[in-house]
Parts: structure tokens; sequence; C-alpha cells
């Protein structure tokens, strides 16, 4: 039950991890297809008893592991990551990859954090976060944000969250970056929601492109959870798919959305439907 703090660490040296993780335990429940390395920038595994503030990896500290995800400062978190930032990560052809996180736990909460690099990877690829089922949120007063760029190979590509899942919270935050995937469901903030968008999520960036399924803050919508506060003014593109200012494409209803706005143009180039908000 002891409290770990970890404060004000700049990492700037690579991070390898050559194994996998053998007895995952219990509070691993992210699909028995995810594997571990337990290796991060700063801390493998973040504890609901681990709190890390004003730290960073700057463009030197690589990370390598064989796990599925890959974060900048942190591989798996259930703690707390609060004002903390990061510039270039990721690689082309690595997927679940997280500026900040590789994926955050339900316990986990992601505050004031930064992004002001390339985040790069093939599948699931978040500014911030891969896979989010924790919260996102402001930290006395200061935004998560993503001031840097987010390209994607493949699908499910977010300016900060690759796949918000199902009970996942993402709350007051913001963009001025941009967002290019070469694939589907591709969005502003979030490739794919299952989760909660809300209280005043603003994206101010220039450009979200993709494949199909392009939204100004979220590609594909699958969740049944509230839309709320959402405004978009970056440039929303489609290459051959459905394209919105605010969502791109859903899977169906049982959502509501509310005081939702797009400020940006919306195009869908080759084929697809377009929407002012969806």
């Amino acid at each position: 039950n002891t409290e770990l703090y970890i404060n004000n660490i700049t990492n700037k040296t690579r991070v390898l991890a050559s194994g996998l993780i053998d007895d995952k335990g219990d509070e691993l429940k992210f699909g028995d297809d995810k594997t571990y390395s337990f290796a991060g920038g700063i801390i493998g595994v973040a504890e609901n008893n681990v709190t890390l503030t004003a730290c960073s990896n700057k463009d030197s500290g690589e990370v390598t592991g064989k796990g599925t995800y890959l974060g900048g400062l942190v591989e798996v978190n259930y703690g707390k990551v609060k004002n903390c930032d990061a510039g270039n990560f990721g690689e082309n052809t690595r997927s679940y990859v997280g500026g900040i996180v590789g994926v955050n736990g339900e316990t986990g909460e992601i505050s004031g954090c930064s992004v002001s690099g390339i985040i790069t990877g093939k599948d699931n690829v978040g500014g911030l976060v891969s896979e989010n089922y924790g919260k996102l949120k402001s930290e006395g007063g200061k935004n998560c944000i993503l001031t840097g760029s987010v390209r994607g190979m493949g699908s499910n590509v977010g300016g900060l969250v690759g796949s918000n899942m199902k009970g996942g919270a993402i709350e007051n935050v913001k963009s001025s970056g941009t967002v290019e995937g070469r694939g589907t469901n591709v969005g502003g903030f979030v490739g794919r929601n299952a989760g909660s968008l809300s209280d005043g999520l603003k994206n101010e960036g220039e450009l979200v492109s993709g494949e199909a399924n392009v939204g100004g803050l979220v590609g594909l919508q699958e969740g049944t959870e509230k839309l709320e506060s959402l405004e978009n003014f970056a440039k929303v593109i489609a290459q051959n798919g459905d394209a919105g200012g605010i969502i791109g494409t859903s899977t169906g209803g049982g959502y509501e959305m509310f005081l939702c706005f797009n400020h940006g143009s919306v195009n869908a180039v080759k084929s697809g439907n377009v929407g002012g908000i969806m």
C-alpha cells in the first residue's frame, strides 16, 4: 500500500526489452492475445499506487519491447500520469503505440500531458495513448494536448487515443496538431471510440486525413456513451470513404450527442458519405 511518486525525470537513453513476461497476473485483462515486456521510458508498469509527475521521454529515449503495447513513458498504466510530455516516438511497422502510455487501465488517469513530436505507428496509434480503458483529463487547468502530429499506416489512429474502449472517458482535452492515417478509422482525437467524450473537447489542428471513416474528433463511433461539448476546426479529408466534421462513421445508434460543432471543411475525395457533423 506504499505510495510511489516519480517526479521530474527525463529519459534520454534507449530502453530495450528483448523478452516477454510469462506471468501476466490477473490484473492484466486487455485480452488473451496481448503480451507484455513491461518496457517504458520511465517505468514499465505503473500500478494504482504510482504517480508520475513532470516526467518526459525525449527523442533520444527510444523504447523497444516485444510486448503488444509500446509507450513513451509507461507500457501499462493503472496509476496517475500528470503533466508529462513526449517528443518523437514509434515506428511505421509497430502497432499499439502511444506517445505517453501504451495501454491505460481502468484505474489509470492521464492528466495535463502533452506531445510535441511525431508519433508514428501502424494500427491503434494515439498521440498520448494507444488503448484507453481509464480517463484522460485536465490537471490544474492544464489540458492534455497534441501539438505535434500522429501518423498511422493502418487503422484506429487518433490524435490523442488510438482506441477509446468501453468505460474509457476523455474530458476537457485539446489538439492543435495534425493526424494523418493511411487506413480506416482516423480521428482528430480518437480513431475508434466506444467510451465517453465530454466537457469541452476542441480540435484546433489543421488537418485530419485518412482512407475512410475519418472524423474531426472520432473516426469510428461504436459505443452508446454520451458525446458532449465537442468542437472541430480542422479540415477533414477521406480519400475513399465516409467523412464527418465530428464523427466519420458510426456502427449504430444508442448514443446521444449534445453541443457538438464543426467549423472545418469536410471532403470525401473519391467516394463516400460526407456530413458536417457525421
